[in-house]
């Protein structure tokens, strides 16, 4: 996880730290031992992502490939069976990326919803 990453997307946006806080209802020491620790609880994140207007994978250091070699081989396609095999692959990768994703929470001790 890259907490960092709050911060050059707040300053990128022109949101202070300060108001993040504010927001999430935490003291802006509170948020800056979170970075400092690496460590914050999912819901947080969640709504630090929501006001940021940002996916909350954007957190995360794992590159996102959101369109798959799957969808792209098929660009253009009027196979209806090659088009719905690409996509249930795409599911099938997304489905993977939220594993990978739940993953990386729980080892960075954020209690997700499948662990509860």
């Amino acid at each position: 996880m890259n907490l960092l990453a709050i911060k050059k997307i707040s300053e990128e946006k022109g949101i202070t730290l300060k108001s993040i806080a504010e927001r999430i209802c935490m003291s802006t020491a509170n948020l800056h031992k979170c970075f400092k620790g690496n460590r914050i609880e999912a819901g947080d994140l969640e709504k630090i992502a929501q006001i940021l207007e940002v996916p909350i994978s954007c957190f995360f250091d794992e590159p996102q490939t959101m369109i798959p070699k799957a969808m792209k081989s098929c660009q253009g396609c009027k196979d209806k069976e090659k088009i719905i095999k690409a996509l249930e692959t795409n599911i099938r990768l997304l489905e993977d990326k939220v594993g990978y994703l739940e993953d990386k929470l729980e080892d960075a001790g954020i209690q997700t919803k499948r662990a509860s």
